[in-house]
């Protein structure tokens, strides 16, 4: 047991120090919040932010733990998203595999979780021992679910889905749509691992898109040539992103949508790898929040855990809907010395009079130090900003100037 703290402990460790030096062209920029996971065992986490409604406000994450050779869901709550509390509700599984002769009687995992009519909505990937495929239960508060007795509500197919058939993410549609819900799902025929969607009114009843898959895998020879699964989407500003994985070692890439249906992979891909030999990424829950990418994901490591990392969004280069900025339209913002303590000088220069913005944010993005906000001169300035009083940790500083914006870690060490 001690000898596997130790490990453990140095994987994260070497993980902390790999994200944090990390900066890859797509501008994502991932920074580990810990030593360690934020949830173990555990696989397959999906997390909401719930305020009202009539559940527990705080965040709310549904998982999947193997035991007698099978999954079940748990669930654990969070004020802030990082210290998650016991298994809310007890040590028992909140969503049960079900018995011999069902569709999940050898596993319930895979959860995706949304708030439909006042109510929570699970969709999750049951397995009989032959077969993958998508059940669906309700729930008022989180923890006591009710399975729908029509289940399963998505079954394998004949072609590319004939084996898997299961959940990764549900949303609904714009007003106008032609239907209410989309469900992208997992298709897998025992070669390749691709997505599709299916579409719905009642959430229940739902009818395959006559041109999946809609993300195939690439090229022989790239990276995602054995596999292009769905791990969670973001909707940003009317832009569709998907985050996808290949197969183990399961990296992770992003592709673009402006309507949900057709796609284009990043040329930058991929975003994110397996950051030690012997690791592998596994599904994940993604939210927007404060202009950071809050990610919740599995990572194996002889065993499953949940893990827990932001990124400053800056989506622009990926989806390419602006332009290089030219040398005289520049901005620059550094700090020094970075790592500080307790203080560092963040200098700025902005290239045409205007409207100036500077603002330190944690890493949960939280604005926590408001430095600069006024109308400034075209030019280079300097300001201080004391650490005295915050805790040790990575922070954001975030400039905006007109149109313009830059993000730039900040390292308080003590």
């Amino acid at each position: 047991m001690k000898r596997s703290m130790v490990l453990a402990r140095t994987l994260w460790i070497l993980l902390s120090v790999l994200l944090l030096c990390s900066r890859g062209s797509s501008q994502l920029t991932w920074y580990w919040m810990d030593d360690q996971y934020a949830i173990s065992p555990g696989y397959a986490p999906r997390v909401l932010h719930l305020e009202s409604g009539g559940w527990a406000d705080g965040y709310h994450c549904w998982y999947a733990i193997s035991s007698s050779g099978g999954y079940d869901i748990y669930h654990a709550l969070s004020m802030d998203g990082v210290k998650w509390l016991a298994p809310w509700g007890g040590n028992l599984p909140v969503l049960r595999r079900g018995s011999p002769g069902d569709f999940d009687a050898v596993w319930a995992v895979d959860p995706c979780v949304v708030v439909r009519d006042s109510q929570l909505v699970i969709y999750y990937n049951g397995f009989d021992g032959k077969n993958y495929q998508t059940g669906v239960a309700f729930s008022r508060d989180g923890i006591q679910w009710t399975k729908y007795a029509g289940n399963p509500v998505l079954r394998v197919g004949t072609g590319w889905d004939s084996i898997v058939a299961v959940p990764r993410e549900v949303i609904q549609n714009p007003p106008g749509s032609q239907w209410r819900f989309t469900m992208y799902y997992v298709g897998y025929d025992n070669v390749v691992w691709r997505t599709g969607i299916a579409f719905s009114d009642d959430g229940l009843s739902w009818t395959r898109y006559a041109n999946n898959p809609v993300l195939d895998v690439g090229p022989p020879g790239s990276w995602d040539e054995y596999g292009a699964s769905p791990n969670t989407i973001v909707i940003d500003r009317g832009m569709y992103y998907m985050f996808y994985q290949t197969r183990k070692p399961s990296s992770l890439g992003i592709a673009t949508s402006t309507d949900g249906v057709n796609w284009t992979k990043y040329i930058h891909n991929p975003i994110l790898q397996p950051p030690i030999e012997g690791t592998s990424l596994g599904w994940g829950s993604m939210l927007l929040e404060n202009g950071m990418l809050r990610y919740w994901f599995s990572l194996e490591y002889g065993s499953w855990g949940i893990c827990y990392a932001v990124s400053p969004w800056n989506p622009d280069p990926i989806t390419g809907v602006a332009d290089p900025v030219s040398p005289r339209h520049a901005m620059v913002c550094e700090a020094y010395p970075n790592p500080f303590n307790p203080s560092t000088t963040i200098r700025y220069e902005v290239p045409e009079s205007g409207e100036v913005r500077l603002s330190v944010h944690d890493m949960l993005g939280r604005e926590v130090s408001l430095l600069v906000n006024e109308r400034v001169e075209a030019g280079t300035y300097e300001v201080k900003f004391d650490g005295s009083g915050y805790a040790s940790g990575v922070y954001f500083c975030r400039l905006t100037a007109g149109s313009l914006a830059q993000i730039r870690k900040l390292l308080l060490l003590r």
